[in-house]
């Protein structure tokens, strides 16, 4: 048995038993190292791969001359050809490859074999394609090798191992010298050593590379971190959180939370826990007094905040719950199926990778997330790390999540019931009826329990107070006072006794007493300096946290002012400091909603809706076009939307919106494999589609009102009728869809909308398709490619191409319809670059090219142009699509009487489509066949549920095609009815006519499209 032992990883190096080895010319030395990893590949990926510039036969002559100069040099027992297609390693060869071990293994062992870049030095000429894959390989390993570095890095943090973690910071440096928070991480670990000087002098080695190559200085946190190490004060305000104050009163609520607790570290049968009351009541200090109280080991808490404003976007709540995961756990050790990775990277970006960028580079496509999916999707990333570690999840004002929010917490209690996962929430009365509505079933299946928190009687009040100030006389009648001006709300009650301990408080409180209870809230925020004041007012703006850059830019204060100024708000304990995220440096939070409420109604309008502004102001110079600007979308339509400026409000709506809408309303959508990443289909129900085209309408018509048809005005108006016309197509109203693209046509062509236009040409012409109306498809394409011509959009120029190929192939001008796909290819492939790949609209052309030679019979020249665009598609893990490619390819292994790949092929695109979790036309074409398929095995329930399952999507998606196939599949089997009383007793509701009718039908189809094989298979029947 041979020894091959081959590096990839650095300088490449193979060796044979032992023994260096010597290749006849580079592309030889590149097939091996192609084939060592990918293991088994196809014969034409190879010679596209090497010899992609030349003719296909020159390239395939090239191929197998390399194939021998290979095995002559390596060995027969190495390379292995079983067939004409195929090339493999022999599974005799003892093949060693450190990429293998490396991609293996994810831990400290792995960087060990990191010793340079993927094939590092190592191009061939005229192989842009090898050189592509190379380029796509080396960014892979080197964003993992990041990857790695960094876990090990926060491993050694977590376990105080200073000096390795050091050693790993130095080696990530060198792969990434302008990595400026892998300086900071490595300042912090310096300065935990003791070792401030070495601190220092990281700081100026950082400083002089920035000044140097890129003329720019530290960052204002790097900055921050370097005085915090001079002054040895790295962390100081963690004190006041630590304080636990005696918790008083609530003794029987406080127990039955304590001991939901205790059950679920012991691994008793449990219940999740709710907590209803007012605002004020007590609700947060409860359930943080009880996760102190118990020892909650190998538990792992994580707490997230639902807020009025957000209560419309979907998962906002669990964003900081997954963010906080993530800190404490390696989510890529998590093992998702790809469809999942996707659904939760495009709602979360950033959560599975360090960076988005980095996240949508490798997560190479994303095909149509849908709500199943990601509730999917979430459900087991969770409970997968719940596994490793017990998980309570606290959710905070639970009234205001969005239902999507709500469902997945219902499912997520339903299927862990409560054994690794313990669900704590709190929630205002104002829409009980809502949460509990939402959490029904979990009650009556005991798996969840409801605390409701009252207002204190009198009896309570006094108890409360001297328990509060022992050492303080009430007098029945201060107590009665009291009673009545904070009507027993705790937040209120501690207000005043606070105000009460305070030396001289005395007096102020007396004439407090004599007004209402709101004058306590004033009384505690006047009762620090006006500056704070200042920046109470603009922080309750805001209406979940803030950050100490949004009140730097805005309050322009120094950095030495506001410091001091939050230090004073949180002596007061007015606001509390959140821990420090990465991404958004210091943030903070009011101590309670009612203060920030209290402050933000008493300014004046004019002033609130200058911060507004100036917020949005602030998030606007933040925002950058990608995957996370939608992270600011809320917030900005939020501000605009209360600032009163309109025209700003609509922009960011529609942006918004054009992220729930994005919809691929052909078959095949025509997008790069990295926007595939970025995209996602039509929003999760309708009911968001139509919110937001109401909103837009709205807000339209107010400006339209209130000022002249601006430019800018007319082009949102262009995205809106965009917008609707998505809506109409996803709705399945292709005619009021057709009106809405016409009108959206002519209105793109008066302002020079050419991108919009270009995509209503497309629509135009998908609807055709749908509709099967030729000259729509040929009118729009026509004016498409030309269009696409003019703006050199050589990608459009490629589905103009496509679509008139369509048209041909209607029209049964074969050679015609060949040329005209050939010419897409070409199009297509120029259009890729090594970041840019278009590799389903390539995959499409070739499966139309399958449909010609079906049109003509040709069915094994078909087979091979669908199984070619299925393996384009699989090689980039792309789901979009293939499906319909597996249908086609199945139809034509049935037509040769090759039953069993038949029935393989069907149950795949079956397979997808439900992965998809998307109702294709085209599963009724598999369905139909798989009945067939299932009876002639004499499964005759499951074909009747194939059936079952056609007649429910035709009436959806009908397709002349797609119907006649289904009568065909409905004739044969009602024709055998007549032979077989067992088929007759299971099909006998559904198909109720003689076969001749459904057969008659079906031909009547296929004439009118022009079937002709299925014309004489219904003739003969």
């Amino acid at each position: 048995m041979p020894k091959l032992e081959v590096t990839v990883l650095g300088t490449p190096v193979v060796e044979l038993d032992g023994k260096p080895i010597d290749f006849p010319y580079k592309k030889v030395e590149a097939l091996l190292y192609y084939l060592v990893v990918k293991k088994k590949t196809r014969r034409n990926k190879l010679a596209s791969l090497l010899w992609g510039d030349m003719e296909e036969s020159k390239a395939k002559k090239n191929l197998r001359n390399a194939l021998y100069q290979l095995k002559k040099t390596v060995g027969d027992q190495v390379i292995e050809t079983p067939d004409r297609f195929i090339v493999t390693l022999d599974d005799n060869c003892d093949l060693q490859l450190d990429l293998d071990e490396f991609l293996a293994n994810k831990d400290a062992s792995s960087i060990k074999l990191y010793e340079g870049e993927f094939l590092n030095d190592f191009l061939v000429k005229n192989a842009s394609e090898f050189n592509d894959w190379v380029f796509e390989q080396m960014n892979y390993c080197e964003q993992l090798y990041i990857k790695l570095l960094k876990q090990q890095i926060k491993e050694c943090k977590a376990a105080g191992q200073l000096q390795q973690g050091i050693s790993y910071l130095e080696t990530l440096l060198e792969v990434n010298e302008f990595d400026e928070i892998a300086y900071r991480d490595l300042m912090e670990f310096y300065s935990e050593q003791g070792n401030i000087a070495k601190a220092i002098e990281t700081y100026k080695l950082l400083e002089d590379q920035l000044e140097t190559k890129l003329g720019i200085t530290p960052d204002k946190k790097t900055v921050e971190l370097l005085q915090n190490i001079k002054e040895n004060i790295s962390a100081n305000i963690e004190e006041d959180n630590s304080i636990d104050k005696e918790f008083i009163g609530r003794e029987e609520e406080l127990e039955a939370v304590m001991n939901l607790l205790y059950r679920f570290t012991a691994g008793a049968q449990n219940h999740s826990c709710f907590v209803f009351g007012e605002a004020g009541i007590g609700k947060t200090e409860l359930v943080r007094q009880a996760l102190a109280s118990v020892r909650l080991e190998n538990c792992l808490v994580v707490k997230t905040n639902c807020y009025q404003a957000e209560e419309r976007y979907i998962f906002k709540p669990w964003k900081n719950i997954l963010q906080q995961l993530k800190e404490q756990i390696n989510l890529a050790n998590i093992d998702l199926p790809p469809l999942w990775k996707r659904a939760i990277s495009f709602l979360f970006p950033s959560i599975l990778t360090e960076d988005d960028e980095s996240a949508l580079d490798e997560l190479v496509n994303c095909d149509s997330i849908q709500y199943q999916s990601a509730v999917e999707a979430l459900l087991f990333l969770v409970s997968e790390i719940a596994k490793e570690q017990k998980l309570v999840l606290v959710f905070e004002d639970l009234q205001w999540c969005d239902d999507r929010s709500l469902l997945l917490l219902r499912n997520l209690i339903r299927e862990n019931e409560n054994n690794n996962i313990l669900v704590l929430a709190t929630s205002r009365n104002q829409r009980r009826e809502r949460v509990e509505e939402f959490f029904a079933d979990l009650k009556r299946h005991d798996l969840l329990t409801e605390i409701t928190l009252n207002r204190l009687n009198l009896s309570e009040v006094k108890d409360f107070a001297q328990k509060t100030l022992p050492d303080y006389q009430f007098s029945k009648d201060l107590l009665i006072k009291i009673h009545q001006e904070t009507e027993g709300n705790i937040f209120f009650l501690v207000e005043l006794l606070n105000l009460l301990a305070e030396d001289g408080k005395e007096e102020a409180l007396a004439n407090l007493l004599t007004v209402k209870s709101k004058n306590i809230l004033r009384n505690r925020v006047l009762s620090v300096s006006k500056e704070a004041q200042k920046i109470l007012r603009l922080a309750s703006i805001c209406f979940d946290n803030f950050s100490y850059e949004l009140l730097a830019a805005i309050s322009d204060k120094n950095d030495l002012e506001l410091i001091e100024i939050l230090e004073e708000l949180q002596n007061y304990y007015l606001i509390e400091e959140l821990s420090v995220n990465q991404r958004e440096g210091l943030t903070y939070r009011f101590t309670h909603s009612k203060l920030r409420e209290f402050i933000y109604e008493q300014q004046s309008r004019s002033r609130v809706r200058l911060l507004h502004r100036r917020i949005a102001q602030f998030f606007e110079e933040q925002l950058q076009e990608t995957a996370r600007s939608r992270n600011y979308y809320s917030k900005l339509i939020h501000h605009y939307s209360q600032a009163g400026d309109k025209f700003k409000h609509l922009t960011y709506l529609i942006k918004e919106a054009e992220m729930y809408f994005y919809y691929t309303h052909e078959l095949f959508p025509i997008i790069s494999d990295r926007r595939l990443a970025k995209d996602n289909i039509l929003s999760f129900n309708q009911e968001w589609p139509q919110y937001y085209l109401s909103k837009v309408e709205d807000l339209l018509k107010e400006i339209e009102w209130k000022s002249d048809n601006s430019f800018e005005l007319r082009k949102m108006e262009v995205k809106f009728l965009n917008l609707q016309s998505h809506f109409l197509i996803a709705q399945g109203d292709y005619e009021a869809a057709i009106d809405q693209i016409e009108k959206l046509i002519n209105e793109a062509k008066l302002i020079n909308d050419y991108g919009i236009l270009l995509e209503a040409y497309e629509k135009m012409a998908s609807l055709g398709i749908q509709k099967e109306n030729t000259n729509l498809i040929e009118k729009n394409a026509v004016e498409m490619y030309d269009l696409a011509k003019k703006q050199k959009a050589n990608v459009k120029e490629g589905i103009a191409l496509r679509f008139l190929g369509i048209v041909r192939l209607y029209q049964r001008q074969y050679s015609k319809a060949e040329e005209l796909f050939n010419q897409a290819l070409d199009v297509f492939k120029e259009a890729e670059t090594v970041r840019k790949k278009y590799t389903l609209g390539i995959a499409t052309v070739y499966n139309y090219l399958g449909e010609v030679k079906r049109y003509q019979g040709e069915f094994e020249q078909a087979i091979n142009f669908y199984q070619h665009s299925i393996d384009l598609c699989e090689n980039q893990d792309i789901l979009s699509g293939v499906g319909i490619f597996y249908v086609n390819a199945g139809q034509m292994f049935y037509k040769l009487e090759n039953y069993k790949k038949a029935q393989n092929y069907f149950f795949q695109s079956l397979k997808i489509f439900q992965q998809l979790r998307t109702i294709w036309g085209y599963s009724v074409i598999a369905n139909s066949f798989m009945a067939l398929l299932s009876i002639q095995t004499g499964s005759y329930k499951e074909a009747y549920d194939y059936i079952v399952n056609s007649d429910a999507i035709i009436e959806q998606c009908y397709k002349r095609y797609w119907a006649g196939i289904l009568l065909r599949s409905k004739a044969e089997i009602a024709k055998q009815m007549n032979n077989d009383n067992q088929l007759r007793e299971v099909f006998s509701d559904r198909l109720d006519l003689d076969y001749r009718k459904y057969a008659q039908q079906a031909l009547d189809i296929f004439e009118a499209i022009g079937a002709d094989y299925e014309v004489e298979l219904m003739k003969k029947l």
